[in-house]
Parts: structure tokens; C-alpha cells; sequence
């Protein structure tokens, strides 16, 4: 860590790559490692120009793995299940897309925090987003699946912006989502103003 790395080249038989193990560097492409399933914290965190092309196998990505980077558009894998707290943190993301068959899990506490995204598709199957996961990016309205058990605390704070923040509109086909005690998203407006039309 920290020794103005530029390029590296990682063997395709390593299955983990350890806490802090790349960061503060100047790498700026990366090809992860065919056998690769987990990414410790903050492996390439502060290498602010990475780009990074994603194996086959990752399930695991840990705490501020990407922070401060500058990924810009990626697609993850199926095979990721856990995406931990700040992993994407100010990754500069203005696109992030799931490959079929996504078994993503959970989303932790600012894991998408601070990007510019606009929309993106969340996979069936997941279940946890964590407290202010998707913060100061630049969502109105989002779909979410089925399978959603908890939108946690200001999961969408500073929504479109920090200067003009609304509270997003998310749209999800089941009953174990409700309105942000901090204001920062409401759930299914439409369906329930039908609903109340409907009584009077």
C-alpha cells in the first residue's frame, strides 16, 4: 500500500485479496483474478483513477474496497452476495448494472453513497439496504424487488442534490417497506392515494 503503484497483474489462482492490501496507489486498470471471491477493506481505496474489469466468482466485497476511485460505469457479478459498508463510496459510478442471476444479499451502510446515479436495477433476491446506502446521488424515483425486507434509515439522503433534496419515490410490490422516518424516501405514493380514493 501506498507506493505510487501504477500497474498490477494479480494471478488467477488468488481466491482473497487481504485488508488495505493496494491502496493509496496510482493503479488505473485492474483485471481481477479469475478465482477471486473476496475483497478485503479498503484494497483499492484512494486509487483515483481506477478503472476495474470484475471477475466471474467475487461474493464478497468489504468495507471502502472502492473508495475514492473513479469506476465510472461497471457491471458486478452474479456470484457478489454481500457488498459492505462505503464499498463504492465516492466511486465517481454514473452506471451500475447486475449480471442475470445476481444472488446479491445485502447492501450495507453507504455502499453506493456519493456517486451520480440516476436510476439503477436492483436484482430479486435482495433483501437488506442499509442506512444512507445510496446518500448525495441523484435519484427521484427507483423500482425495487419484491424481495426487499428493510430500506434502512435515509437509505436515499440528499436525493437529487445536497442543494435541493426530495424525498425518492419507490415503487416495491410487497408490505414490509414504509415511509423514511428521516424523509428521505416514500413508498408507493400512487398505490396508496388509490387506496384512499377507493374508501371515500
Amino acid at each position: 500500500q501506498g507506493f505510487d503503484i501504477k500497474s498490477v497483474q494479480i494471478p488467477d489462482t488468488v481466491v482473497e485479496i487481504e485488508d488495505y492490501a493496494l491502496q493509496f496507489n496510482e493503479i488505473s486498470k485492474v483485471k481481477l483474478p479469475r478465482d477471486l471471491k473476496t475483497l478485503g477493506m479498503g484494497v483499492f481505496m484512494s486509487n483515483f483513477d481506477l478503472k476495474v474489469e470484475f471477475n466471474d466468482k467475487l461474493e464478497y466485497i468489504d468495507q471502502a474496497c472502492f473508495y475514492e476511485t473513479d469506476l465510472g460505469s461497471i457491471e458486478l457479478p452474479a456470484s457478489v452476495n454481500t457488498i459492505m459498508d462505503a464499498a463504492f463510496r465516492k466511486s465517481n459510478l454514473n452506471e451500475v448494472k447486475f449480471k442475470e442471476g445476481s444472488k446479491l444479499k445485502e447492501i450495507k451502510y453507504l455502499g453506493f453513497a456519493d456517486n451520480n446515479l440516476k436510476d439503477i436495477k436492483l436484482p430479486e433476491g435482495l433483501e437488506v439496504i442499509g442506512n444512507q446506502a445510496f446518500g448525495n446521488n441523484k435519484f427521484t424515483e427507483l423500482n425495487m424487488p419484491s424481495t426487499l425486507k428493510v430500506l434502512g434509515f435515509q437509505a436515499f439522503a440528499n436525493n437529487p442534490s445536497e442543494a435541493n433534496p426530495k424525498a425518492v419515490v419507490i415503487n416495491i410490490d410487497n408490505n414490509n417497506i414504509h415511509d423514511d422516518e428521516g424523509k428521505t424516501f416514500i413508498v408507493n405514493p400512487k398505490v396508496l392515494a388509490t387506496d384512499t380514493d377507493k374508501a371515500e
